[in-house]
């Protein structure tokens, strides 16, 4: 019987080609649609999700009052990581994320203008998933002037040979410096805010750029948290207001700190100076409806063509019968 039920529905479709194509079509495109938005959506919840500590990994972000204005900032100071490690027991690791930007020279004098360029601490690789070819976590940012490059970019100056020990030249604004290769990551993943090919150790700054390096001014950087335990996360939150009364009190009334979830940073956020571009989860709600209602529409057009031809098989069906 199944091979009948084929012929016959091949049979039908070559003899009403017209109506075929449009029922077909109509379904087709609005599946197509469908699935694409659904991706999206996918793809938008998912963001930063892939973290195995992700419950407990936080971005300190940071509110500056001015005439009367609370205006929050993703970015924080350079010496805000050690001193909330200092103070706060409940913070396993710390970790700034700096970008930056600058000429990379590599073997036979390569030169290659790169964006993707962060400065990161030693527990950068141990609080992120960020999977590591070649290196240890706990080691491959503990020195000055040492730097993690992603996969591709091992490729484009190394091709096959083991870039671990060898070294490229980082020029920056204020002049050249060479940096010992101690590590090689697995290119990010496109669902992650943080995205880099050159991880440069942070105690670097103390060579590159020393006037930056554990400063409560200049320049804004962003830092990140991993708590022991997330139960710890109000009683961090409720020292918060001491805690710049000790650091910065010329400035502590102005200012104040939060906690934000790095799973929320793609969707919940709305601060100023965001490391990467953010969406907004009004959009994946907003999607969502759009592909559920161009499917629904595909489903009913597709019953009605089905039902309105169906009368025109009355003696079909009565054959079957018999």
């Amino acid at each position: 019987m199944l091979k009948n039920y084929l012929k016959i529905a091949l049979r039908n479709l070559l003899k009403n080609k017209s109506y075929s194509i449009i029922n077909i079509t109509g379904l087709a495109i609005g599946l197509t649609v469908s699935l694409l938005i659904g991706l999206y959506v996918v793809e938008e919840l998912s963001y930063d999700r892939f973290h195995e500590n992700g419950d407990r990994l936080y971005r300190v972000v940071e509110s500056y009052t001015s005439n009367g204005q609370e205006t929050w900032y993703a970015s924080t100071f350079s010496a805000l990581p050690a001193a909330l490690q200092a103070e706060f027991p409940s913070i396993e690791h710390t970790t700034h994320v700096y970008p930056t930007n600058g000429l990379i020279i590599g073997p036979g004098n390569q030169k290659f203008q790169e964006e993707n360029i962060i400065y990161a601490d030693s527990g950068f690789f141990q609080m992120f998933s960020f999977t590591l070819a070649n290196g240890s976590p706990e080691a491959v940012l503990t020195k000055p002037l040492t730097m993690v490059i992603t996969e591709s970019i091992a490729d484009k100056f190394f091709g096959n040979e083991n870039p671990i020990g060898k070294t490229l030249s980082f020029k920056g604004t204020r002049g050249t410096f060479d940096f010992e290769i101690t590590g090689v990551a697995e290119n990010p993943p496109s669902n992650s805010h943080i995205q880099f090919e050159y991880v440069l150790s942070y105690e670097s700054l103390k060579t590159t750029r020393s006037w930056e390096y554990n400063v409560w001014y200049h320049p804004p950087m962003y830092t990140y948290i991993e708590l022991t335990s997330n139960e710890s996360k109000e009683d961090l939150k409720a020292g918060f207001g001491s805690f710049y009364e000790k650091y910065i009190p010329w400035e502590a009334e102005y200012r104040n700190l939060d906690l934000q979830p790095i799973s929320e940073i793609h969707l919940f956020s709305n601060y100023q100076n965001e490391l990467s571009t953010t969406s907004d989860i009004t959009y994946v709600y907003l999607f969502s409806a759009i592909g559920l209602f161009i499917l629904i529409i595909a489903c009913i057009n597709f019953m009605n063509l089905a039902t309105a031809r169906s009368m025109k098989r009355s003696r079909e069906v009565g054959m079957r019968k018999t």
